[in-house]
């Protein structure tokens, strides 16, 4: 599960994993279902796994197994985040980034439009399931026959899986980076059916070492039986079964989730097609991801984080720096809109709400990234499309660089800059 303090766990967790809470056939309406469980935060930072789950239960109508797995799910997509507690039956959880940004645009008066709440989820949903929902829209575009999709979709994660280990960096080195490869390599084995693999998101110096001496013993069990089969048999692929099922449920679930932000529609005689809004954002995708194979690659932030990586290393290494600009781009791709440029005073004016939106309750300090997405959420819901809104945040000409008597930043336990304090002393 994601956390708000290991960032490298975060980063292992989603890469080895990229995918969670399939429970048979159950879907959710991403939208409806997690904005009516953040509803609980509002003038709150901390609340139980009982109560988020009593909540999405009461709202949803869903059973607590389902709701459950919901919060785990709210995880992973940076909505909420765990606070590390004694026990698992008195689970906690705080507002993370991702959940600041959907409480901060609830006030907004286009917050009762659906494709508008839609367009708050669509990072978080591509920055968690991405690699499989990228498969999913390539397998649901209108030059694939109505029968196909499943066939497409599968053919399609296994050349991703394979693609994300070929494009692993070869070049750095350290404990850090052996359990980023291994973390790829795990999810590659799980879905091609592969013993040898971590599945529990340990990755420890302690669970490679054990990880490698089982994948040895395999190696040499599988020489073993190869010298005492027959030619032509092949006995490495009794988990085909199972990870073709596994596959289906995974497109299931990815058909929903892009049918519940608007990607997707049911078409008469066709089945299920990417729309146009989806179309939209597959060439995006296309234009700004590198490889044949679509995957997106671990934020700048996280890379910092964990590894101490620039933007401009992280783009020679995948070929693309995801950003705040990123996925701002992706969102005025498909508004179709010009460009606005506010004036001074109105930019300030919004920094100063959007700061007092996203900030901790009780506490003057926000962080960086969600504070920059409801200032850009809140010019776009107002008709003001702002191009690039990272010289307001952050550099010499930012808003608390021409106030330095009201704002001040403040750097991760990485050493990143990240968020930013108020010097203001009135703090409700």
């Amino acid at each position: 599960m994601k956390t708000a303090f290991d960032p490298l766990q975060r980063l292992t967790t989603q890469e080895s994993i990229r995918f969670v809470g399939t429970i048979g056939g159950v879907s959710t309406n991403v939208p409806e279902h997690f904005s009516n469980a953040l509803e609980l935060f509002v003038g709150r930072e901390v609340r139980t796994a009982a109560e988020l789950i009593q909540k999405i239960v009461d709202s949803s109508g869903c059973t607590i197994k389902v709701a459950s797995v919901s919060v785990d799910e709210a995880a992973a997509l940076g909505l909420i985040a765990s606070v590390p507690g004694p026990t698992l039956q008195h689970r906690k959880f705080l507002l993370d980034d991702q959940g600041r940004v959907v409480n901060a645009m609830r006030g907004h008066r286009d917050w009762t439009l659906p494709a508008r709440r839609r367009q708050l989820f669509l990072r978080p949903m591509f920055e968690a399931n991405g690699d499989y929902l990228l498969q999913a829209m390539a397998a649901l575009e209108r030059d694939h026959e109505p029968a196909t999709p499943v066939a497409v979709f599968r053919d399609l994660v296994h050349k991703m899986a394979q693609a994300k280990v070929d494009q692993l960096p070869t070049g750095q080195s350290g404990s850090k980076w052996d359990a980023y490869r291994q973390s790829v390599i795990a999810r590659k084995k799980s879905i091609f059916g592969e013993q040898g693999a971590i599945s529990d998101g340990s990755f420890t110096l302690e669970a490679l070492q054990a990880q490698r001496r089982k994948a040895s013993k395999h190696l040499l069990d599988s020489l073993r039986s190869n010298a005492k089969s027959s030619p032509g048999t092949n006995a490495s692929r009794g988990g085909a079964v199972g990870e073709s099922k596994t596959l289906e449920h995974h497109f299931a679930r990815c058909r929903a989730w892009l049918e519940s932000l608007g990607l997707a529609e049911q078409r008469q005689g066709r089945g299920t097609r990417l729309s146009a809004t989806g179309e939209s954002l597959l060439h995006y995708f296309r234009q700004h991801l590198r490889g044949p194979v679509l995957s997106i690659p671990p934020s700048v932030d996280t890379l910092s984080d964990c590894f101490r990586l620039e933007a401009s290393e992280a783009k020679e290494l995948w070929g693309v720096a995801v950003e705040d600009a990123f996925w701002e781009n992706a969102t005025l791709t498909l508004e179709r809109a010009g460009s606005y440029t506010p004036r001074d005073t109105e930019l300030k004016e919004r920094f100063d709400r959007a700061f007092d939106a996203v900030r901790v309750t009780g506490i003057p300090e926000a962080m960086l990234s969600p504070l920059r997405q409801a200032l850009f959420f809140g010019f776009l819901w107002d008709g003001k499309p702002v191009v690039d809104l990272g010289p307001s945040i952050t550099g010499d000409t930012s808003i608390p660089a021409r106030h330095p008597d009201q704002y001040g930043f403040g750097r991760n336990r990485q050493g990143r800059l990240a968020y930013l304090f108020r010097k203001s002393p009135d703090v409700k």
